[in-house]
């Protein structure tokens, strides 16, 4: 039999994307030429940050496990997915563009440690990346949303995928 494990966080996320009937009748400026049905209901169900948000928390505990088990190919991924997920959100919801602009040298420390492909380097950029992202929440008045690094591997990669040029 084969077991799946749940994320509460992935549950939680498929809730609110079903029970979101909040209407907005116009297209925000990043779609305003093209307002139609369809792209109301596509506002609707990208909304504002907390999609993205919700994404860049998955990818930065894959970042934290790619890390802990020294998988720096995964880690540059997850960073890459991390800041272009960050830079959409910021597309859709220009008024968090200034906050959003203090993530950049967290993410380029990030990026300049995982080209060092060592423990130390990856953890001090990771723990810079942790307060950053907690500096932005109090920036935009989402202090309460306090990021903590994973305690233990979470990765959905397996560890077999892992460390594969340590034999």
């Amino acid at each position: 039999m084969v077991f799946l494990r749940v994320r509460p966080w992935l549950v939680f996320t498929l809730l609110a994307l079903a029970a979101c009937t909040a209407k907005q009748k116009k297209a925000p400026e990043w779609l305003s030429s093209q307002d139609s049905e369809q792209t109301t209901q596509l506002v609707r169900h990208l909304r504002g940050l907390d999609i993205a948000m919700w994404e860049i928390g998955q990818r930065y505990e894959e970042l934290a496990a790619a890390g802990e088990r020294e998988n720096w190919d995964y880690a540059v991924y997850q960073t890459g997915k991390i800041r272009l997920a960050l830079e959409l959100a910021v597309e859709r919801r220009p008024k968090r563009a200034e906050s959003a602009k203090m993530m950049e040298p967290a993410l380029l420390g990030m990026e300049k440690a995982l080209e060092r492909r060592n423990q130390l380097s990856f953890r001090q950029a990771f723990q810079h990346l942790t307060a950053t992202c907690n500096a932005c929440h109090v920036a935009e008045k989402v202090g309460f949303m306090v990021v903590q690094p994973p305690e233990g591997i979470t990765s959905l990669i397996h560890p077999s995928h892992t460390k594969a040029t340590k034999e």
